[in-house]
């Protein structure tokens, strides 16, 4: 929805609740992946830092 608001409105003062609920759904995810497998993030991106400097994944 805030996509298209954005698309549709071309300003992003009225499309404030939508960006407020994107935000809201990104720190749930962030939150659930950090109680159910930090270990495994932490490894994931650690490996995509040390990789590359495009943070390309690179086994």
């Amino acid at each position: 929805e805030f996509v298209l608001c954005r698309t549709e409105e071309k300003s992003a003062v009225k499309c404030i609740n939508e960006g407020k609920a994107v935000t809201a759904c990104a720190l749930q995810f962030f939150q659930k992946l950090k109680k159910h497998c930090r270990a495994e993030f932490e490894q994931y991106y650690n490996c995509l830092d040390k990789s590359s400097g495009t943070s390309a994944f690179a086994p």
